[in-house]
């Protein structure tokens, strides 16, 4: 439990319980379904027949073998079948595929592009001062137990919450730190701890990184696959053929039928140069692979880019956040409409502030709704009490500064010789016994 409050710089590739469904579906289940497709796609390379040749029939079994080996690995080129082949070998080098070799690898850094900004998110959201994943982890683990260790899994985590709002306030009074608080609270062109937004401006500059990562791979998948096609959106253009005819224009990049170039070098140096046709059956499935990924990076982009908007929605108004405290407090009898609404406006805008219910809304999602209500109303106590404190040092300085100071000189007394002027003995000197009745009363007498 004394880690909740860290920076974790362990199990950052593990499992993560700070963010929500649409981030996982990037950085989780895309990740599992690229891996799959590798291993899938690396299987058919090395354990099946991904390129069959048409040799000449005096080819022996050794020369067939060493065709397909060297065919596979040189790279073929597609003409189509109605156009005649170029004689120039420069035009041949042109049209060769240079990538079905390396399948395996591009979905691999496909899968690292998609992963990556869940990389970049923890590592900002550890130097924020609080570990969202610590603290849902504990919660997670220790919620079914007895209720005396709940409790106190409860009481731990509202601490540390309070500790962390409390390192997080600063002076918001003063005319520059609110202008730039309202630009960082509409904007996030300026964010940190001291504006309360550090956490949501890098969370939502994460789902940017989500957003351009998918975007980006769909572009490169419709210029990839739509080559030699019609198609303006490749996906859609295959939805729309298989719908009207059954079956959809075979794009280039992924051919059946290509050709090899090859030269065998015999004795007596004679050398003969072949032009075989190839069957790469690899890309029947290389296809179909890659026309699923782009559905499914289509459905990833549009999750993630309705996620943003509603959390840019919840972060820049702030009626959302009010409704979501009300709404919770509410729910634990913790919130008087009528005593607590000018109290919840300072907590809300000069305590927790914005990541404060980022913080609280993470927790809901990833916990339940009632663990998150639980913190806040222990929040929502924490600080009256030290609002309660706070007022009663103010109305105590206020009556010290209330009650009168009686500096007025006393009237002098009749009954006093010579009009009430007593004589003062020094503290400081020796008084000698001939002084001491001249100090007890005798106005005539000298002080030494």
């Amino acid at each position: 439990m004394g880690n909740i409050i860290a920076a974790s710089n362990f199990n950052r590739f593990g499992k993560r319980h700070d963010d929500d469904f649409t981030d996982r579906l990037s950085h989780q289940f895309t990740c599992v379904l690229l891996l799959i497709c590798t291993l899938f796609v690396t299987g058919r390379q090395y354990s099946g027949h991904p390129i069959d040749c048409w040799v000449p029939e005096q080819f022996t079994y050794s020369y067939r073998s060493y065709t397909h080996s060297l065919c596979w690995t040189k790279n073929t080129y597609y003409i189509p079948t109605y156009d005649n082949i170029p004689k120039s070998s420069e035009k041949r080098s042109d049209r060769e595929l240079v990538y079905y070799q390396w399948v395996p690898i591009i979905l691999l850094t496909q899968m690292g592009l998609f992963f990556l900004p869940s990389i970049i998110w923890r590592t900002l959201q550890g130097s924020c001062g609080i570990d969202i994943n610590q603290i849902v982890e504990e919660v997670n683990h220790k919620r079914n137990i007895n209720p005396k260790e709940r409790e106190k899994v409860m009481g731990y985590l509202v601490k540390s919450m309070v500790n962390y709002f409390s390192l997080t306030r600063f002076p918001t009074k003063k005319y520059c730190y609110t202008a730039r608080s309202r630009i960082s609270r509409y904007t996030f062109l300026l964010c940190g701890r001291q504006f309360g937004n550090k956490m949501i401006g890098s969370y939502l500059f994460v789902k940017v990184l989500y957003i351009c990562n998918a975007i980006g791979q769909i572009y490169l998948l419709n210029a990839f696959l739509g080559k030699g096609t019609d198609y303006t959106f490749f996906g859609f253009g295959v939805l729309y053929d298989l719908l009207q005819s059954g079956d959809w224009t075979t794009s280039q990049s992924f051919p059946r039928t290509t050709l090899c170039d090859f030269e065998i070098r015999e004795f007596a140096h004679n050398i003969h140069r072949y032009t075989i046709q190839c069957v790469l059956s690899i890309n029947l499935f290389n296809e179909k692979i890659y026309i699923f990924l782009w559905f499914w990076f289509v459905i990833v982009a549009s999750a993630s880019t309705y996620s943003l908007v509603t959390w840019v929605a919840f972060a820049v108004f702030e009626q959302h956040h009010f409704r979501y405290l009300k709404s919770h407090l509410s729910d634990m009898d913790m919130y008087d409409k009528c005593k607590d609404r000018y109290l919840l406006g300072n907590f809300l805008k000069g305590y927790i502030k914005q990541d404060g219910i980022f913080l609280f809304k993470m927790l809901s999602k990833n916990t339940s709704g009632i663990i998150a209500s639980e913190a806040l109303a222990g929040v929502w106590q924490e600080y009256k009490k030290l609002n309660a404190i706070k007022e009663n040092d103010i109305n105590d300085l206020e009556k010290d500064e209330l009650k009168p100071l009686n500096t007025e000189p006393s009237a002098p007394s009749l009954d006093e010789p010579d009009g009430g002027i007593t004589e003062i003995c020094p503290i400081d000197g020796a008084i000698s016994k001939d002084d001491i009745p001249k100090c007890n009363g005798n106005a005539n007498g000298n002080i030494k």
